[in-house]
């Protein structure tokens, strides 16, 4: 409850089968505090078609994704977690004080 899960992604669709993963085992173990995706790079029909599928997953309400530019261009390929995580503060901010960055790949046990 007093940790704020953030992880950052692209929009291709094995990351986003991942944080399915991800929000799933959050779910099983009881995890109760916000958990944030923050999701870059996607076109307005791909939002959409995110928003939409999270919606069908009864997730809690405090599982949310937040959608961000891309950032990564042709010099660099990592820099979507850091301007993204920077963008999500600026606008949105931590539900908590504590803020846990992990990957997509992460699971609850």
């Amino acid at each position: 409850d007093e940790v704020h899960i953030v992880f950052t992604l692209d929009c291709f669709p094995y990351v986003l089968w991942q944080s399915e993963l991800l929000f799933y085992s959050a779910q099983r173990v009881g995890q109760r505090g916000p958990i944030t995706e923050i999701i870059s790079g996607c076109t307005p029909e791909k939002q959409k078609a995110i928003e939409e599928r999270h919606a069908t997953l009864g997730l809690p309400a405090q599982y949310t994704p937040y959608f961000v530019p891309e950032f990564n261009d042709n010099r660099s390929h990592v820099i979507n977690k850091p301007f993204g995580i920077s963008a999500w503060l600026k606008e949105s901010g931590a539900k908590r004080d504590i803020v846990a960055v992990v990957d997509p790949d992460f699971i609850f046990v």
